[in-house]
Order: C-alpha cells, then structure tokens, then sequence
C-alpha cells in the first residue's frame, strides 16, 4: 500500500487530493481517493502538501490520518469502516492485533492519547501531557 498527496499546483484543483494505492498478492494496482479528503491541503514549511499518515491493521484494514481526520478504511477498496474528526490536529501512534487504532490529539500544546475500537469509538487511555512523542 502507498499513499500521496495530488499536487493542485502543478496538475490544477482537484476534490480529492489524498490517494492511495494497494497492490495486490497477484499484482493488480487499485487506485483510489482515500476516505478523508481536506476542505484545503495542509502545506509544509516548504509549501509542499502534507502526506496523510497510514498504519496497516488486520484483514484488509488500514488506518489514516490528516489534520483532525482519523480513519480506518478496507486496504481493497478504500471503502471507509468508520472515520473521526478530532476537531484538533491527531496522528497515528500505532495499531494492535485487535485492530484498535491509537491516536494522539493536540490542544493548545497538550497531547491526549486515545484509543479507537473497531467501530471508531474512542476512549481515552489515561495517558497525556505535552510534547508527547512515540517511537516509529
């Protein structure tokens, strides 16, 4: 699986700017938008777009994540199992066996860690403090 972001500057505006692709064990390529798409791109210090995080989970689930969106989503298709909107910035800390996600959300430089069941409910796991970092 590979993920991008469609840069609107060189190729025009596009909808849906974050793609992702997965490869098969036989070798077909499926393209497709991921199930989170921005109202406006987030942009590097060198003004190149930001690329969505991707964590891979169990039989066929991926998860992503971009600004305040957290998803998880079928590796196939790319046809969303459930999505989030943190309302704050969030990144993938990891995933487990189980296919729970955990997720880091940012306010006002506190961190909080959170956890998503399958069906994208998240509970908070007790950890948070500022500037919290995780080993990748």
């Amino acid at each position: 699986m590979v993920s991008w972001t469609y840069d609107p500057v060189t190729g025009g505006p596009d909808s849906n700017p974050l793609r992702a692709a997965h490869v098969s064990e036989s070798g077909t390529v499926t393209l497709y938008a991921l199930p989170i798409q921005p109202a406006q791109l987030l942009t590097q210090p060198s003004a190149l777009p930001v690329n969505p995080m991707l964590a891979l989970g169990e039989n066929d689930t991926a998860f992503a994540s971009y600004g305040p969106h957290l998803v998880s989503f079928d590796v196939n298709s790319g046809a969303p199992n459930w999505s989030h909107n943190a309302g704050v910035p969030a990144s993938m800390v990891s995933s487990d066996a189980g296919n729970l996600l955990y997720a880091k959300t940012t306010s006002e430089g506190n961190d909080t860690v959170l956890s998503f069941d399958t069906a994208g409910s998240p509970t908070p796991t007790g950890l948070a403090g500022a500037g919290l970092e995780h080993g990748g």
